[in-house]
């Protein structure tokens, strides 16, 4: 994957991320958690615009904190939203 691309794509989860937490919201939530996915199995093997290719461990343990931060925060506004909603 390409460096600028890779970039892109975290700052872009870092902001559904913010996005989740000052909304409380389940679909931003879902979101940031696919692009963190993608992130960490494409940190496995970055390949930047000259052709080297190599890996970034570091990354992939950042990506799988936010990937548990945004799982948790999932649940809880899952089930919070749960009991707001009113059962027929």
């Amino acid at each position: 994957m390409l460096d600028s691309l890779f970039i892109l794509i975290f700052i872009v989860a870092f902001v559904t991320t913010v996005l989740a937490y000052e909304n409380k919201s389940v679909i931003y939530s879902m979101l940031s958690v696919t692009l963190w996915i993608i992130i960490m199995a494409q940190s496995l093997w970055i390949t930047d615009v000259a052709g080297n290719s190599y890996t970034e461990y570091g990354v992939s343990a950042v990506c799988i904190a936010f990937i548990f931060v945004n799982i948790i925060m999932l649940i809880v506004y899952f089930m919070d939203w749960k009991y707001q909603v009113e059962m027929p």
